[in-house]
Order: structure tokens, then C-alpha cells, then sequence
């Protein structure tokens, strides 16, 4: 599947009026410099980010589980690698014909933030202020992190929390309201980052071998609970959101929030093996796949979001690109995550040392080198903390990596 945008760029078609007497060329030609600039304006000025959300932090004075070390894909790619194959900041080969080339079908999209839903007007000024700033497409989030549903779900599960669903507008308002704007529209749903009480019996949550509902810390300290890919409410509850949401027409659908709680050492002997197990990345992959059709029974394309800084540091458990292929991933980008020097294929990047667009080329020359060509890319760069030349540039080294179709929060 390719999801590739066409250039920001624009051409005017007025060029081509050969005919029209000296004086209407000179004024036409004023025009189209005007147009230009205001175009490349449009493309490279940052965006105003009208409201931030609330992320919640797990507090933990203990140092927090991590799971055995397996043969992962850098390593893989360690043995694979030629002799003497450099992948310092050089980009890896371009690939002719797969689904990270661009086409006319593809986006650049801008991220509202998470309670854009929350008021009906002010949804309708940020759909018309990202049109107007030049985007093609606007991503919405349904389900954030730590649980907010913000629009009006009729999931039962959803329904079991009387904290859960804060939106005021049903999904058909929400998604009839981009598509009378003429941009694409695009989903996103936090899966796992979900600290909601569903039911009596805490459904879904992660359940200790007493039957007790875990929280990531003690309840009087404000313990919550976590969605577990392990129950089958979760698996149910993803199937449900997806579904919804792609009915509702949504073009594309990001599941995001597909990890695992810090757990301490102290939590695996009341939480039995299965946190333990190496393969548990498996149970995440398995609920992408579930969102994942779900969303194509209405012809929506879904995409898995993870972390760039995650992914090259070995931190994402689902980045196991071999076991994701005919997936599209959409990838967050911040280059003030990227300061630790990265090895790959037995060479050491200083990241340190370079601008942000040296650092994209860099990170996402790995990523899709290991991606190869059967998993699409898209990447998601995060404006705030960059002067509009460092933004600009790495635009421009977007665009020129093959990456016309990207979104921007």
C-alpha cells in the first residue's frame, strides 16, 4: 500500500497563456511570484499548536523491569551487513518500487491535539486553519492517552467508565465535518495507554495471580490500572473502536499506545510469566493486526505509530519489522529525543553532532533500511523547539529522501 503525498510545491498553470498582451504577462508574473512565496511559506512555517495535552507519568521509585534481551533486528542487520558497509549519516539506497516511493494518493497532514474534538467550533477553526497553512489531510484523536475518548463512542466497554468518554459530538458530525472540508481524514486511537476502570471487575486490565486488578504504583499514591493486551476485552475493545471509526469514513486510522507499562521487578511475581516472556511483543503486533482489519472491512488503511528514538535505541517492542510487513507505520520524529550515539551495523553515529534534518537522514535511513519495501513509512515531525530554518531544512530533506507524504504536530 502506498501512502505518499505529491510536493507542497506548486506550479501555476497560467504560465502556459502565451498569448496574453505584454502588460497582463508583467502583472501575471507578479502573481506567480506572490503565489510561490506564499506557498513555500505555507509549507515551511511552523504551525501555532493551540493546546497541549495532559500526558500522565507512571511514578516508580523503583528501577522498572525491562524484558530479556532477544536477537533483535539491528543485530540482524549486523550479520547481514557487508564488510566495511558504513551507515554513518549517508542515506541507504533508495528503493524503485515499493510502498515508501510517493504517489498522487498520498498526504501531509497536520495533528490536532487531543481535545480539538472537545468543542465544535473550535474544531472548525483548526480544520479551516490547516487547510488554509496548506495540508491536505488532518488527524483527529478519537481515544488519547490515559483513556479520553472524545468523541461519543457506543462501545459498551467504553460506556463501563463513567470518566471515559469526555466528547460531546458523535463520529459521523466529526467526520462529516473534514470531509466537508476536502481534507483526507485520519483517526488516531490510543490502544494501551488507557488507565480507565472498565466494570466491576476492572475489565481488560492487567490482573495479578490473586484476581486483583494491578496499578503501575501503590493506590494511595494515585495508582492506575493499564489496558493488558493479554485479555480478551482489550482485543474486543480495539475491534470495536476501529470498526466505528472506519464506518464512520475515516480514510486512514493510527493505533497508537501499542506498549507495556514500566513494570517493576517487584510487580512480575504477582503478575506471572506472561510479562516475562520474551515473545510478549507478539500480543502487540496481534492487536494492530485486529485493528487492522477491522478498518479494511470499510477500505480505511491503518497505520501502527511508534517512536523514532524508540526504534533505533532498541526501545520498541513492536518495531520488529519482520513480523510487520504489509503494515504502514507512521513514525514520530523529535530531534531533541535523538543525543545518544547510535550503533548500527557496528558503526557509531555521534548524533550530537549534527542538525536535525542530519539527524533525520540519519535515524530514518536505518529505519528503512530495516523496513525494507514491504512495510511504508511516514514520518511525524514535531515542530515546536525548532526556528523556522532548522524547519525548513528538514522539510526539505523530506522531500528530497522520498517522503512527500508526512504529518506534522
Amino acid at each position: 500500500m502506498s501512502k505518499k503525498g505529491r510536493k507542497v510545491y506548486r506550479t501555476n498553470s497560467y504560465e502556459k497563456k502565451k498569448r496574453l498582451k505584454k502588460v497582463l504577462r508583467i502583472l501575471l508574473g507578479i502573481i506567480v511570484i506572490a503565489a510561490l512565496v506564499f506557498v513555500g511559506y505555507s509549507i515551511g512555517k511552523p504551525i501555532m499548536n493551540y493546546l497541549n495535552s495532559e500526558n500522565e507519568v507512571a511514578d516508580s521509585a523503583e528501577e522498572p523491569w525491562t524484558p530479556p534481551v532477544t536477537t533483535s533486528d539491528l543485530a540482524d542487520s549486523d550479520v547481514q551487513a557487508d564488510d566495511g558497509q558504513d551507515a554513518s549519516v549517508t542515506s541507504v539506497e533508495t528503493e524503485t518500487a515499493d510502498k515508501n516511493d510517493n504517489s498522487s494518493s498520498g498526504f501531509t497532514s497536520f495533528i490536532l491535539p487531543d481535545n480539538a474534538l472537545s468543542n465544535p467550533s473550535l474544531f472548525s477553526e483548526l480544520i479551516n486553519q490547516a487547510k488554509s497553512d496548506g495540508y491536505t489531510a488532518i488527524s483527529v484523536t478519537l481515544k488519547a492517552k490515559g483513556g479520553k475518548i472524545y468523541y461519543k463512542t457506543t462501545s459498551p466497554m467504553a460506556l463501563l467508565d463513567e470518566n471515559a468518554v469526555v466528547g460531546v459530538m458523535p463520529i459521523q458530525q466529526i467526520s462529516g465535518m473534514i470531509k466537508n472540508s476536502g481534507l483526507k481524514m485520519i483517526a488516531e486511537i490510543n490502544i494501551l495507554e488507557d488507565n480507565n476502570r472498565y466494570g466491576e471487575y476492572r475489565d481488560g486490565s492487567y490482573h495479578m495471580l490473586d484476581g486483583s486488578t494491578w496499578l503501575d504504583t501503590a493506590a494511595d499514591k494515585g495508582g492506575k490500572p493499564w489496558l493488558s493486551p493479554f485479555e480478551d476485552d482489550t482485543k474486543e475493545f480495539v475491534r470495536y473502536l476501529t470498526d466505528e471509526a472506519a464506518a464512520a469514513g475515516f480514510d486512514y486510522i493510527t493505533v497508537s499506545g501499542l506498549t507495556f507499562p514500566n513494570f517493576r521487578n517487584s510487580d512480575l511475581n504477582y503478575l506471572g510469566d506472561t510479562v516475562k516472556d520474551a515473545n510478549r511483543y507478539k500480543k502487540l503486533i496481534e492487536l494492530a493486526d485486529i485493528a487492522k482489519t477491522a478498518a479494511s472491512e470499510h477500505n480505511t488503511d491503518l497505520f501502527i505509530r511508534i517512536n523514532a528514538a524508540d526504534a533505533v535505541y532498541g526501545k520498541c517492542e513492536i518495531f520488529k519489522p519482520a513480523e510487520l510487513k504489509d503494515h504502514t507505520l507512521l513514525i514520530d520524529f523529535n530531534s531533541a529525543e535523538i543525543t545518544e550515539s547510535i550503533v548500527y551495523k557496528n558503526n557509531e553515529i555521534a548524533v550530537n553532532e549534527l542538525n536535525a534534518s542530519d539527524k533525520f537522514k540519519a535515524v530514518f535511513g536505518i529505519i528503512k533500511e530495516q523496513c525494507g519495501s514491504d512495510i511504508a513509512i511516514i514520518p511525524v515531525i514535531t515542530e515546536s523547539g525548532l526556528n523556522h530554518a532548522d524547519y525548513d531544512s528538514l522539510i526539505a530533506e523530506i522531500i528530497s529522501e522520498g517522503y512527500e507524504s508526512y504529518s506534522v504536530k
